[in-house]
């Protein structure tokens, strides 16, 4: 999804102003976990979904967040907690999913 094309589309009246690029990859995010945990274990085994972003003081992308996991969680009730860490605190191990890329080739 390019953000700046519809934050260009948006400031032009060509997209809708209540669309955010960001809360939607969210939404795909959480669509595509739903999707993987139940092919993997379709019938429920194993524990609830633990989502975990990293510490953020933003309070509108903490909003987007929790809206996103709220919608997730009513379609998928496996969805169990979502907690934000310090990446680089002692729980935090240093890692972003972003960074596991590298561990995979």
């Amino acid at each position: 999804m390019d953000a700046e094309k519809i934050h260009d589309a948006k400031a032009f009246g060509h997209v809708p102003i209540e669309l955010d690029p960001y809360e939607k990859c969210l939404g795909f995010c959480f669509a595509q976990i739903s999707d993987i945990v139940f092919r993997r274990w379709p019938n429920g085994h194993g524990s609830g979904i633990k989502v975990t972003f990293d510490l953020t003081q933003n309070p509108k992308w903490i909003s987007m967040i929790w809206n996103q996991f709220n919608l997730a969680k009513k379609q998928n009730p496996r969805f169990a907690s979502l907690d934000f860490i310090d990446d680089k605190g002692p729980y935090g191990n240093g890692i972003q999913a972003a960074d596991l890329e590298h561990f995979h080739k």
